[in-house]
């Protein structure tokens, strides 16, 4: 590893697992994780860090915007790619006109082709990869064990509510416990969403299904400012090798291979939709007549084999981050890192908040005049302090503890129950494809009618006086959120029509397509990758 022969950190696990085999990569993953304890690490060194800020505080009689931060997964300006010919226009103008107007830049992530979480991690904290083990996730090492302090708790203590909206599943990543432990308020994963829209492949939730949720998460908080991250999907490969479509809004040519063409193709395309989902997203803030600050950016380059030479930045770590805000805040473009991303961008807002973040925009305020080794060696103190080391930059205080992440923002409610037919039909509201029925503890396979109605067969369960139901929100065998209890009584009736759909006729329940839904769902995390394949496994 001190020869370069063997990497110290996987960029993308999956490729350095290919790279260096099963044994380097298994071994390194499990013993080298964590943080080594810094040479100089001591009260001594965080208090002389911690002097050295000349960042005031938050002025808190000033009005605070509203702060919209978007992770555009696996993002690129095909532009930026070196041998890309598209034809059909600019598939991506929206993004361009933010690009053209407001603060930008490039932005250095620490992965590439794979490992979001990792590039998120670096945003929310500020704290950076570079110090973790070879092929770490710490959302799946200390954030499992240790609160972190990240942008939404130190915006939280300036009365900011905070939230979470991705059209994935909640548990990608142990995204759930992560946000938990970085004390955000809520999370709106997939599981509570009507999704009815899909990508060109069908393979991941369209991005339009977000804009819904997050106009939904900021009504929430009334009086409040809002904290809302976001997370894409549209834009997650595999990228198919087979051409996908006869006549493409943009045809696009210049890759080594036909099959090159075709997976680029499909994702010039399919990114076009992410840049609508951008156009709508700035016309939603702009209707809500709030000072709004907006912030997207690209978690890693896609997985098309990219090297530093087909690169107009000339490298293959660094992706673009736009702004948009309407308050008149002023264009200061930047090149950044991803863990200097939020510092930067909310000290033009005029916020001060958090011990990373502060230290970030001393070092940024300062127009990287001081000593970068010096930065770098401060800043792995402090992050090692506050992980790993004994918080001396709390002076003993637990000052960021988890929160009581609450898992969407619905409440689930059961209004009737009614037995007709060899059906059992539960009425009520807010129910997703992802709700299941439990009776008695026991979860039922169960169909998803309508967001007023879900059913299940009487054929394989039975239900009696003083049963028990309960609705709840199942995401990868975890219950997310429940309803409260209901009593059944038989015989009571019900005002509720019952509602059906193709599937269902004369009130039988096909068991077959319940159990069929059932048995989908328990494997919903066949979405993943193969790099957070490994993790998951």
């Amino acid at each position: 590893v001190n020869q370069n022969v063997l990497s110290g950190y996987f960029e993308n696990i999956a490729l350095g697992y290919e790279e260096y085999g099963f044994v380097y990569g298994f071994s390194t993953s499990v013993v080298g994780t964590g943080m080594s304890k810094p040479i100089n690490y001591g009260e001594e060194t965080i208090s002389e860090i911690e002097d050295s800020i000349q960042v005031g505080n938050t002025a808190l009689d000033e009005d605070m915007p509203n702060i919209i931060v978007v992770l555009l997964e696996s993002f690129v300006d095909p532009s930026e790619v070196n041998y890309l010919d598209i034809e059909g226009g600019d598939p991506i103008p929206n993004f361009h006109y933010l690009e053209d107007n407001f603060t930008t830049g490039y932005m250095t992530v620490p992965v590439v082709g794979a490992g979001t979480a990792n590039t998120e991690f670096e945003v929310l904290t500020g704290m950076s990869m570079r110090f973790f083990g070879t092929g770490e996730y710490p959302y799946k090492t200390i954030l499992k064990e240790t609160d972190c302090e990240s942008i939404a708790s130190d915006l939280s203590k300036i009365g900011y509510s905070t939230h979470v909206v991705h059209n994935n599943t909640a548990k990608f990543y142990s995204r759930n416990n992560a946000f938990s432990m970085m004390g955000f308020d809520s999370f709106v994963s997939k599981e509570f969403m009507i999704v009815d829209e899909y990508n060109t492949l069908g393979t991941w939730a369209a991005d339009n299904l977000l804009l819904e949720q997050i106009d939904k998460v900021m009504n929430e908080s009334e009086n409040q400012q809002d904290l809302v991250y976001c997370i894409t999907v549209q834009g997650h490969g595999a990228y198919p090798t087979e051409k996908v479509h006869d006549d493409p809004e943009f045809a696009v040519s210049g890759a080594e291979t036909e099959e090159l063409n075709n997976s680029w193709e499909y994702y010039v395309n399919e990114i076009h939709y992410v840049d609508e989902f951008i156009g709508n997203l700035v016309a939603q803030l702009e209707e809500r007549e709030e000072e709004t600050l907006l912030v997207l950016w690209g978690d890693h380059l896609p997985t098309m084999g990219l090297k530093e030479t087909d690169m107009a930045s000339g490298s293959t770590f660094k992706t673009k981050y736009v702004t948009w805000n309407n308050f008149d805040m002023k264009k200061r473009d930047a090149d950044l890192t991803s863990y200097q991303l939020l510092a930067y961008i909310t000290e033009q807002a005029n916020i001060h908040e958090g011990t990373i973040f502060k230290y970030h925009q001393d070092y940024l305020h300062a127009g990287y005049a001081s000593d970068e080794e010096a930065y770098l060696s401060g800043l792995e103190n402090l992050q090692y302090d506050l992980l790993y080391g004994e918080r001396y930059s709390y002076n003993g205080e637990e000052l960021y503890t988890a929160s009581d992440l609450e898992m969407g923002v619905d409440d689930i409610i059961i209004d009737s129950v009614a037995v007709i037919g060899n059906g059992l039909y539960v009425y009520g509201e807010n129910f997703t494809a992802w709700t299941k029925v439990f009776i008695n503890g026991e979860r039922c396979a169960t169909k998803f009618i309508s967001p007023e109605c879900l059913a299940i067969s009487l054929n394989k369960y039975t239900i009696n006086d003083g049963d028990i139901i309960n609705a709840s929100v199942v995401g990868t065998g975890t219950v997310l959120r429940a309803s409260e209890d209901y009593i059944f009584e038989a015989n009571l009736e019900t005002e509720n029509p019952v509602i059906l759909n193709e599937e269902l006729s004369d009130y039988q329940i096909n068991e077959d397509i319940i159990l069929e839904d059932y048995n989908n769902d328990m494997f919903d995390e066949k979405e993943e990758s193969a790099d957070e394949m490994i993790i998951v496994q």
